[in-house]
């Protein structure tokens, strides 16, 4: 049987059956099934017009459906073909690339300019110059394929879409994993938004997506973001008397879309005065593809990763992402780390290149940006879009930014900002983003300590310096350490690597800057020492990367803060997907304090357990099939975003 143009046999069968009930597949399926055949915007008009000699029936077999879509490409290329000959007014039977917009959008289809050259050129032809009605078609159905995308991000999506395909060429990738994926393109999207978008594509609420519908997805939400922009152009009244919008007006705009945008990046990839709707989605995703930072800020990234690719080989070990970070200013729990390593380093292959370092730290601003916008909807339970001065101030120091950087006068720049006795979103993202950005230039200057570290060093130094000489003696030193870092004095199997930096002191004592240094040095081996155990225990469990992945997220949202897991905290999740009685809540407990002292040498409370620990937990449990674990394992290893809304935590 011949192909609908381009589209074979195979993969109409493949769409019947992926939406078929009882081997019949409803009419009210048919858009649907149309668009998993990468036709675009399907026209009711057309559906209804072939689906005329099936009236009598509500549902179609598999050949009836087959017979639909090629009566309803019949007429959409008929249509096509008449519009075509619209615009060929001089009857030169071709058509100006430049006048195909017009066309595209009878059809519903807001075609990108990029889009289309791009098309154009590969189908080997020239943008300038015009195209026949044969080439017309090469052109719409490439377009179609890729569901309106650029070669380059399509090509970008599908590389996405193997990285998180968990089964390795299983063809689909897990719902759940959306969100991330949106996240991991720079998208700034809501765990809510993104659900919408998933129920408009998996109708079955099969919980999986195949490579067309993630595609699908991806273009709904660039519709969406498209509607977004004309709605902030709208709001802030941006657009001049031409239909274009001035540079200067685009912050505001990038705002109101979720980001937290700065000038610079944003006057790098513009290049011009103003710009018209495709001009500015072609800038948000150069923007998104640079991570939202600008060419200094991508230098100062990429000499933290040259240092610590000292061979020059143009990777780095995960387990020196740490050193990384805190040489930019941005100091991250180790948990947190690991838990955004698992979302770039998908394959658990423990090396990142400079593309998935500066992704990384984008991900750590993040998480800082999030922190703030929620800060300030908190305080705006009304939904009016401001807030106080005084609530302002108390959200940053919730925030734990307001003494971030002793320098920044955020209550003199506040006032002069704002005239009024309110302060609005963007005006409040602009503060509380300052405030961060001096704090990460107070931390690179203070050798990666923050401010409120750096003070407590001092008083620790201080107390240390019972002579007043400006020296804290090796015998003080030590005390320090066992106070800020336990393990590696009490634990035996750590004890020598502490001796060995003592012995580099080479003398009885140490000044500030060599204490600071010394303090660095232990905090490095600590998180080595946390890294081994880590590992030692991914390898005793033999979880698959993906599913530490998803454990480590289970296990985040469980936990309060403090990067461990009390006996309440675990119980508390476990009871979200297993029936636990009185007996089996002792049974539980029995097994969690066993697991919690294993192997030692780790920062934390016996009594609690830290993620690998909980890796070792889960194994157990699932040996020993507790409670019926593997029973509910799917929904546990395989959707921890069900666990965690029942938890009601959110893990971004």
């Amino acid at each position: 049987m011949a192909p609908v143009n381009g589209r074979s046999e195979e993969d109409l069968q493949t769409v019947f059956s992926r939406l078929k009930h009882d081997n019949e597949l409803h009419r009210d399926d048919l858009p649907r099934a149309l668009e998993l055949l990468r036709f675009l915007q399907p026209d009711p008009r057309w559906i209804e017009q072939a689906y005329e000699q099936f009236s009598q029936y509500s549902t179609l077999s598999q050949d009836e459906f087959i017979t639909f879509i090629r009566d309803y490409e019949i007429r959409r290329r008929e249509a096509a073909a008449v519009e075509f000959k619209r615009l060929d007014g001089e009857k030169t039977g071709s058509v100006e690339v430049s006048a195909l917009m017009g066309l595209f959008r009878k059809f519903g289809l807001e075609v990108m300019p990029r889009v289309l050259r791009d098309a154009v050129a590969e189908a080997g032809r020239n943008s300038n110059g015009g195209l026949e009605f044969d080439e017309f078609e090469s052109v719409f159905e490439l377009i179609q394929v890729r569901e309106g995308f650029t070669k380059r991000d399509y090509d970008l999506f599908m590389d996405v879409f193997s990285k998180f395909d968990s089964q390795g060429r299983s063809g689909f990738i897990s719902t759940a994993h959306f969100i991330s994926i949106l996240h991991w393109l720079g998208f700034s999207w809501t765990e809510e938004s993104a659900d919408d978008i998933l129920r408009k594509v998996d109708l079955e609420h099969s919980g999986k997506l195949s490579e067309r519908e993630f595609l699908c997805c991806l273009r709904k939400v660039r519709e969406q973001e498209l509607e977004k922009i004309k709605h902030a152009l709208q709001r802030e009244g941006a657009l001049d008397y031409q239909g274009r919008v001035p540079v200067g007006k685009l912050e505001p705009v990038f705002a109101l879309l979720g980001y937290v945008p700065d000038a610079e990046p944003i006057d790098e990839v513009t290049g011009r005065e103003s710009l018209d709707l495709a001009d500015l989605w072609e800038i948000f995703t150069v923007y998104r593809s640079r991570e939202g930072f600008c060419a200094a800020e991508e230098r100062e990234i990429f000499e933290a990763f040259r240092q610590c690719d000292a061979a020059g080989v143009g990777t780095i070990a995960a387990s020196d992402v740490g050193k990384v970070l805190r040489s930019l200013g941005c100091p991250t729990a180790f948990e947190v780390r690991q838990h955004l390593l698992s979302k770039i380093d998908l394959a658990g292959k423990g090396q990142l290149d400079f593309v998935d370092v500066r992704k990384l730290v984008r991900m750590c601003l993040d998480r800082e940006k999030i922190a703030m916008r929620r800060a300030f909807e908190a305080k705006d339970p009304e939904q009016t879009g401001e807030i106080s001065k005084e609530a302002v101030f108390e959200v940053l120091n919730r925030l734990k930014i307001a003494d971030a950087a002793e320098d920044f006068p955020a209550r003199e720049i506040l006032l002069e900002l704002v005239d009024g006795d309110v302060v609005d979103l963007a005006d409040f993202l602009f503060v509380a983003n300052s405030l961060h950005k001096a704090a990460r230039r107070a931390c690179r200057e203070n050798g990666g300590f923050s401010t409120t570290e750096l003070r407590e060093l001092k008083l620790s130094f201080q107390g240390g310096d019972r002579a007043g000489v400006g020296e804290v003696l090796v015998g003080e030193l030590l005390r320090i350490v066992d106070r800020l870092f336990p393990s590696l004095s009490r634990d035996a199997g750590r004890r020598p690597a502490l001796e060995r930096m003592v012995s580099e002191i080479g003398g009885d004592g140490v000044e500030f800057d060599a204490f600071l240094r010394f303090i660095v040095q232990c905090r490095e081996t600590t998180d080595q020492f946390r890294f081994e155990k880590e590992e030692a225990a991914i390898k005793q469990t033999c979880f698959s990367p993906e599913e530490v992945r998803q454990f480590r997220e289970l296990f985040l949202a469980g936990d309060d803060g403090d990067h461990e897991l009390s006996l309440s905290e675990a119980l508390e999740m476990v009871r979200t997907v297993l029936p636990i009685c009185t007996k089996s809540a002792e049974e539980f407990r029995a097994i969690f304090l066993s697991i919690t002292p294993w192997s030692h040498g780790v920062d934390g409370r016996s009594d609690q357990a830290d993620f690998p620990e909980f890796l070792v937990l889960m194994r157990q449990m699932m040996d020993m099939n507790f409670a019926g674990i593997n029973d509910h394992s799917e929904k546990i290893a395989t959707d921890p975003l069900s666990v965690t809304a029942t938890l009601g935590w959110s893990l971004r």
